[in-house]
């Protein structure tokens, strides 16, 4: 009985785990895309000559 409460508690375990890796790249990607968008951003700032342009 011990055993059979055991083994569910580690398959509860690596579910939650599956889920949180699943979330965790997700969240790189938004992450990554923000930042890709960020620095366009940047160098279109920087290509069209500096801050003051935005004007």
């Amino acid at each position: 009985m011990k055993f059979d409460s055991l083994a569910n508690r580690i398959s509860e375990l690596e579910e939650k785990n599956e889920m949180l890796i699943t979330k965790h790249e997700e969240v790189i990607d938004v992450v990554s895309r923000k930042l890709d968008a960020v620095n366009s951003n940047i160098e279109r700032i920087v290509r069209d000559g500096g801050i003051y342009s935005l004007k």
